[in-house]
């Protein structure tokens, strides 16, 4: 339905930011074939057919249809030819394009303020513990520093460099891994994102929840993250939250 510029850095499919992708899905109406890109870097996308579309995950300052400025967030008709651009990203760093068969009943259907249906992201990063905390030395060191997402970091991982944190070891027997599990490697700790692989040798010291694994792939590469430790109740309580507040959503698209 859409073909991204050569020049263009953008993954097929790719969903690292799970709320984002799910929010544009309802928008268009929940269908069941569509088209998907996490963009990272685009100037300019090329509509091969007829379609509806919206745009929603990081937030560039002027995204233009034909040359006449649109809205993230809100479902737009197009046709074959028609030319989307962007520039001046201005929060986030992955941006999600999702197109479907034209439903004219889904154009102009938008999301209001995040704030409007979701909890706001905190300003730290929320984690509970994984299965080889008591592997670390000293949690404190971990929980009281400040790292930056490296530019090593892939769709597979987040790479954190800071202060070396210390373990008992770094190596464990292969075991399963999961989304937003933070692995302790000699080299620093790596957030697993859902691009990852399905086992792993290195520590599992804690876990992203859920609910801010999203907020926190939206952080550019060279950008500041803290963490906080919380409970698994807690952790479980936010994740119904987040779900109560996808219903409201939901419902409220289908007025």
């Amino acid at each position: 339905m859409f073909e991204l510029t050569k020049n263009s850095l953008a993954f097929a499919g790719g969903h690292s930011d799970d709320l984002s992708c799910q929010t544009c899905k309802i928008l268009l109406g929940s269908p069941e074939e569509y088209q998907l890109a996490e963009i990272v870097y685009a100037t300019e996308v090329f509509f091969k057919r007829h379609c509806m579309f919206t745009l929603g995950g990081a937030h560039y300052k002027d995204i233009r249809l034909n040359g006449v400025t649109i809205e993230q967030n809100r479902v737009y008709e197009a046709h074959g030819h028609d030319r989307l651009q962007f520039s001046g990203l201005e929060r986030g760093f992955r941006l999600y394009l999702m197109a479907a068969a034209f439903a004219e009943s889904q154009i102009a259907c938008q999301r209001t303020a995040f704030e409007h249906y979701f909890s706001p992201p905190e300003d730290k990063i929320r984690l509970i513990k994984g299965p080889e905390f008591d592997y670390l030395k000293s949690p404190e060191d971990f929980l009281q520093s400040a790292f930056v997402i490296s530019t090593n970091s892939d769709l597979a991982g987040l790479r954190l460099d800071g202060p070396q944190i210390m373990a008992q070891c770094y190596d464990i027997s292969s075991s399963i891994v999961d989304d937003g599990l933070i692995q302790l490697t000699a080299h620093g700790p790596i957030v697993l994102l859902r691009e990852r692989q399905v086992s792993g040798g290195y520590p599992r010291i804690f876990s992203v929840i859920k609910t801010d694994l999203d907020f926190l792939v939206q952080y550019p590469m060279g950008a500041v993250v803290h963490f906080q430790l919380i409970s698994l109740e807690q952790a479980k309580v936010l994740l119904l939250q987040r779900e109560a507040e996808l219903k409201i959503f939901f419902q409220a698209m289908q007025r």
